[in-house]
């Protein structure tokens, strides 16, 4: 069987979509009979670390460069400081590449698997591989490297600079034969491919080991329970917001209700300080909130949803207005409505995936449930089919 490389510069904090991939394996039976090694950054977290050794799934701590760095800026290619970014990050991807190659003697079969890339990452891996390729480094090895494409524009109205930027990286990486590029959403598929990059289809959403997961309701019809808050904690995310919104539903519902918030907070963030404290209180106080500050493992989120009735997406929609999220396929799923702020790239997913949505009586006194008109046809399907058998694939292209 093919050696499979999961390469997540990105893999650090116990929390987000990183992680969610990392336990997405570790819920596969077969995983110990796969030959699976994880690159990640040189501070992943310990428990993280653990759980794939005591799995036997060899991890190599390498990464020292700040994945989400530059995340939101609008820095140049020509700037001196994100010269010196991809310039550091694509010899951190020479480095592994060698040490993999020689490992395997190079020439064992490889598929390297790439979870998310921005225009920045796609750069430097461009480079690392242009350098592999003239100095024939694994040149007998046959290598198939898959790259999601999760990210776009922030502004995709007016910022022309950053279309360049991913048209630049995206195309002279996609464009190299033994690379396959899988956008993480319809409208970023649409994106890149409006750019001339070849994209080869939609890659499968690794929150969850899809087939193996039971999404039959067990909910509590007597008393409704609603998840206000799931990943981590961000302003932008509406984290701020909770306090209210819990003091606000736990009155609507004449306290007849169960509040379910669930977060992780890798760094103290001083903007989120008092939230915190508040939703301490509050759960302290009210034996109808249920307050999580770790992270959920595969089997708890499972759990959580299946008892779920609505999930207030408390996002900022501005911020949201262009940026997915993987709390989108998880109502969709699980069959949960949503309640949102407003108009975002969530309620056009919804529309797409033909998934019940309203809007926050605050913004908007109409509901918006089947948008039939823009359903997308096997789009639904292409989302959550077994990542493993994907990744074995010769090529997406079905998809």
């Amino acid at each position: 069987m093919k050696q499979l490389v999961v390469i997540d510069p990105g893999m650090m904090e116990a929390g987000g979509h990183h992680a969610a991939l990392l336990s997405t394996f570790l819920s596969y039976e077969e995983i110990c009979s796969l030959k699976i090694t994880f690159v990640t950054h040189e501070q992943l977290d310990g428990n993280l670390y653990e759980e794939l050794i005591q799995n036997d799934i060899a991890v190599i701590r390498h990464f020292t460069s700040s994945f989400y760095e530059n995340y939101g800026s609008c820095l140049s290619l020509g700037t001196k400081k994100i010269q010196r970014y991809v310039r550091k990050l694509a010899i951190e991807y020479i480095a592994i590449f060698k040490h993999l190659f020689h490992q395997h003697n190079h020439s064992v079969p490889s598929i390297f698997f790439y979870p998310c890339l921005n225009w920045e990452h796609a750069s430097a891996l461009s480079l690392a591989m242009e350098y592999i390729k003239h100095q024939s480094i694994g040149s007998k090895a046959t290598q198939t490297h898959k790259i999601c494409c999760m990210f776009t524009p922030n502004n995709m109205e007016y910022d022309n600079l950053q279309h360049l930027f991913y048209k630049h990286a995206f195309f002279g990486l996609g464009t190299k034969p033994c690379v396959e590029l899988f956008a993480s959403d319809y409208e970023t598929k649409q994106y890149y491919e409006n750019l001339d990059i070849p994209i080869q289809g939609i890659h499968p959403c690794y929150l969850l080991p899809w087939g193996q997961v039971e999404n039959k309701k067990s909910v509590d019809k007597s008393k409704p329970k609603l998840l206000l808050y799931l990943g981590d904690a961000k302003k932008d995310k509406g984290f701020n917001s909770l306090p209210e919104l819990i003091t606000k539903l736990l009155q609507d519902y004449g306290y007849n209700v169960t509040l379910v918030v669930q977060y992780t907070l890798a760094w103290d963030y001083p903007e989120l300080r008092e939230s915190v404290k508040a939703l301490e209180a509050l759960a302290s106080k009210h034996k109808q909130v249920e307050l999580y500050k770790n992270y959920w493992s595969t089997r708890e989120l499972i759990a959580e949803l299946r008892e779920i009735d609505t999930i207030y997406c408390t996002y900022c929609t501005e911020a949201y207005k262009n940026k997915s999220s993987g709390l989108a396929w998880l109502a969709c799923f699980f069959n949960i409505p949503v309640v949102l702020n407003g108009e975002c790239w969530l309620s056009r997913e919804f529309q797409r995936l033909n998934h019940v949505y309203l809007y926050n009586e605050k913004e908007a006194r109409s509901s918006c449930t089947s948008y039939n008109q823009i359903v997308v046809p096997n789009y639904f399907d292409s989302l959550f089919v077994d990542l493993v058998s994907w990744l074995y694939e010769d090529n997406g292209q079905s998809r």
